[in-house]
Parts: C-alpha cells; structure tokens; sequence
C-alpha cells in the first residue's frame, strides 16, 4: 500500500469505465491510469483511507461537465469530490458539497476556505516553475495561515525541487521546505504537458496532508 495508491484507487474504476466508451482520448486516459498506478509504487506507505466507489464517481462526472478532482484528507481519513466553480486567469476554485474551498493554480493549492485553520494566501509560482518543467532546483515559498484568534501567520519556506522516478509519461516530483522547525514534502506526478495529475501537499498544522487527484480538467 502506498499514499498515491490510495489516493488513485477510488477513482480508478471509473476511469477505466470512460476509457472503455467512445471517447476520442480513450487509448490515452488507459494509457495514464495504468502509469498512474505505476508511479504511485515509488511513494511511501500511509494508512489506508476510506474511498468513494467509482458508481459514485461516476454521477457526479455526469451530474457536471465542469473540472472534477478528488480532494482526500489523511487526517480525518475522508474523501470528497470537489468541482470547479470559478476561473479567474491561471486560478481555479474549487468546492465540496459543504461549499469549502480549494483554490489551484496549475496543480499547487494557493488558498482554501472552510477547512480550519486556512491558507489564506500563499506565493508559489517558483516551486510551481520548477515542478510544471520537471526540473530540479531551489524555490521559496510563502503561506500565510489563519490562526485560532483570527491573526494571519507568514511562513518563508526554502525549498528543494527533486526528480523522482517515472512511468508511461508520468515524471514523479518532490519538493522539500523548511521554514525553522517547520518542515514539509510534497509530491506531484506531473505529466508531458506539465500539467500536474495527482499530488500530495501540506495544508498546514491544522489541516496536515491532502491528497488531489484530477479526474476531469
């Protein structure tokens, strides 16, 4: 068991399911899921976590024609679908059914809303370079987070972009930051596009690890 394949298993049938229909892209969504999974190998082992089942992925793909991914929580161990509700240029928001928000640029979470202790605002476009080419490097990293008496706390992450393992046009990511005793690891499997498929990251000390998975742009 690994965190990413926990992460790809709930939506894996379901993906599977388009794949087998009329679809123009139906050789390549096959083509990705299998070098989704393959690439999940190289993560390390987290808890398994309870998963929507594919019929219910499946509605909700068909209830909306809009963008879909798969938001999952290690702390509290859910899943929920979240769907695109506004664009404004390169920044996508997101919302579940209880109307919390992630907001994503390009496959990062800049801002969330609803979830507690919040990342209210953050300034990653430089992790966000080096991970979207598929390069190595360094980056910094703000995030500003919501505190307990509504007080807005800034970190300044340095952070180290590495080359992990691939599979089938999958190019496995990680970025390390460390803020003073604060530390973190994401994770991104970034395709040929740079387009950011599945990631892990760090939503702070309240929220901790999420998981995102795109179903649909």
């Amino acid at each position: 068991m690994t965190r990413w394949r926990n992460l790809f298993a709930g939506f894996a049938a379901l993906t599977f399911v388009s794949a087998c229909g009329n679809a123009p892209d139906s050789q390549s969504t096959r083509s990705l899921l299998k070098s989704l999974f393959e690439l999940s190998r190289t993560a390390r082992s987290a808890p398994p976590q309870a998963t929507l089942t594919p019929q219910q992925i499946e509605q909700i793909l068909a209830a909306t024609p809009n963008s879909v991914m798969l938001f999952t929580s290690e702390k509290t161990k859910s899943q929920a679908p979240i769907i695109q509700i506004e664009r404004n240029l390169a920044y996508r928001t997101y919302a579940t059914g209880g109307r919390q928000t992630v907001t994503i640029k390009n496959g990062f979470v800049t801002a969330t809303r609803g979830l507690g202790g919040d990342l209210m605002s953050s300034e990653i476009d430089q992790s966000l370079a080096l991970v979207s080419r598929r390069s190595a490097g360094q980056a910094t990293r703000v995030m500003r987070f919501l505190t307990g008496d509504d007080q807005t706390f800034e970190y300044n992450f340095d952070c180290v972009i590495s080359v992990q393992g691939g599979q089938g046009g999958l190019q496995g990511m990680r970025e390390d930051c460390r803020d003073g005793e604060t530390t973190f690891i994401n994770t991104y499997a970034v395709d040929r596009n740079g387009r950011i498929r599945a990631s892990r990251q760090w939503l702070g000390n309240f929220t901790g690890y999420v998981s995102l998975a795109l179903l649909r742009d």
